[in-house]
């Protein structure tokens, strides 16, 4: 007994002093368990940068640049800094749309989220035209991975995972809040959302909440009616007066009246607005001449050559289905050089410019020589002859 007392009251100094160092590693261990990422772990990933935007600045009537190939997803913008308005209209596409009218200094932004060819135009200069082509999104870049250097950890903090306390449950921060990732965090990431801009569906009523169904002649009186109660049955006769003085926009909203009352008609949803040929007609009217002063107007027939090139071009738009490129009379002999000729020397090109080219009047003579004999030869079958080439020709 007296042996195993000694022995006891030996170890009892180690044994306190193990007992102080476990109380002191205790706390070192605990404040040091779980960091977010240990040295040995790899850093979290590297999220890829979005798409960069493209630009397309219409200037001097045109669209600058006039091609463009984009991934999927890019988000293209037009600003017009010419003084007349212009819109970006599809007219073959994957995915149609349609930016309106917007005045100069103004900017339309669409998000190509369909691969394909989209060939568009200016709805106002049917003559300006323009392609995007959309190309699927490249492979995503593997996420970049920071490979960290392992350290050399102090003994007291290469420690084991502690159990949850008693008083925190798993999936919690201190206090017993959660730490999930908010849901909505995912918001900031979606693609900008596109404004309808003239791709709206048939309207089931108006603005003013009248119908075709309840309105005799397809709903035109009833806007009339309005418009005769708002602007001039209750408003005095120099009311009146002082709105035919600011005539500009006096004769706007009378073109706008009109056109609203006829929009069963001839409207963009009506059966004329979507038929071939009439349905381009009637979007130029809406656009360039509905929606537009006459002051507008008056400014755009000033360049005259600019104003008559693009009614050139919205003429030939609009039997584009009976002498386009894929129509019988551009492949058929003696019709197909007339139709190529005129594609490629009249069509395309201002009346300032034809004048131009009759200026040099030997070589338009010899020209229009050469496209009689190249009708004459397809004609009999013999082959058409080769043409110089050039915007003449």
């Amino acid at each position: 007994m007296r042996i195993r007392t000694r022995a006891t009251t030996r170890a009892l100094p180690a044994i306190l002093v193990a007992a102080a160092l476990g109380l002191v590693a205790a706390p070192v261990a605990r404040a040091t368990v779980a960091p977010a990422h240990s040295p040995h772990q790899a850093a979290p990933a590297v999220a890829t940068s979005t798409l960069a935007p493209a630009t397309d600045t219409i200037v001097k009537h045109a669209f600058s640049p006039a091609t463009m190939t984009v991934p999927v997803g890019t988000v293209v913008t037009w600003t017009n800094e010419d003084d007349a308005p212009h819109t970006v209209t599809t007219t073959k596409a994957p995915v149609a749309f349609d930016s309106g009218a917007f005045a100069k200094g103004k900017a339309f932004s669409y998000t190509f989220a369909k691969p394909g060819t989209y060939e568009y135009y200016c709805a106002v200069h049917p003559d300006m035209k323009a392609v995007v082509t959309v190309v699927p999104a490249a492979p995503a870049a593997p996420a970049t991975k920071a490979t960290a250097k392992p350290t050399k950890m102090p003994k007291a903090e290469i420690t084991t995972a502690t159990p949850t306390p008693p008083d925190k449950k798993p999936g919690t921060t201190e206090g017993g809040n959660s730490s999930s990732t908010p849901k909505d965090n995912m918001g900031s990431m979606s693609a900008p959302s596109q404004p309808d801009n003239g791709t709206a569906t048939t309207p089931a009523s108006s603005d003013d909440g009248w119908t075709p169904a309840t309105d005799p002649v397809s709903g035109a009186s009833d806007p009339f009616m309005k418009h005769l109660q708002a602007a001039h049955f209750n408003r005095s006769g120099a009311g009146q007066v002082h709105d035919i003085a600011d005539f500009d926009t006096w004769m706007l909203s009378h073109e706008y009246l009109f056109r609203q009352m006829l929009d069963y008609e001839v409207g963009r949803q009506s059966t004329l607005g979507q038929a071939p040929g009439v349905g381009t007609f009637l979007q130029h009217m809406d656009v360039a001449h509905w929606n537009r002063s006459p002051a507008g107007q008056a400014k755009d027939i000033a360049d005259l050559d600019t104003w008559l090139k693009s009614h050139e071009a919205l003429f030939r738009m609009m039997f584009d289905p009976a002498v386009g490129k894929g129509s019988p009379a551009y492949s058929g002999p003696v019709t197909g050089p007339f139709m190529q000729h005129m594609d490629a020397a009249h069509w395309s090109r201002s009346p300032g410019q034809q004048l131009e080219d009759i200026g040099d009047f030997q070589n338009w003579a010899a020209a229009h020589a050469a496209l009689l004999q190249a009708m004459l030869a397809s004609g009999s079958g013999s082959g058409a002859s080769a043409m110089p080439a050039g915007p003449m020709h």
